[in-house]
């Protein structure tokens, strides 16, 4: 998960002036088919109290696509910008360095396919 964020953060940071609007959110717990399946008597009523309908899940998504209170680059929960509770996951530096890996590995692995 920490990847996902450095890699966000890098995709805005690089394209954000060129229109590109990236984002780090967390729909939080959504109800979906596969908690169907969970039938036991303790789970099913705790999934239906605590979890969001996908509807539900889907407003920060939406949240992000077209509020123009949605801040490019920065984690979002709930419909509104939070914290990510982890001070490690906010490091540009290291998002630089995951960014740059990642180009090298993809390379690699281009290269490997050329015949």
């Amino acid at each position: 998960k920490i990847a996902n964020i450095y890699f966000t953060m890098e995709l805005q940071r690089r394209f954000g002036a060129q229109g590109l609007r990236a984002y780090v959110l967390h729909p939080g717990l959504v109800r979906t088919s596969l908690h169907a399946a969970m039938s036991n008597w303790f789970a099913a009523p705790l999934i239906l109290l605590l979890f969001k309908t996908p509807l539900e899940g889907a407003q920060t998504n939406l949240f992000c696509s077209v509020s123009d209170e949605a801040v490019p680059g920065k984690y979002h929960s709930d419909c509104r910008q939070s914290e990510l509770g982890n001070p490690h996951a906010e490091n540009s530096e290291r998002a630089r360095e995951w960014w740059e890996y990642s180009e090298k590995i993809v390379a690699e692995k281009i290269k490997e396919r050329q015949y």
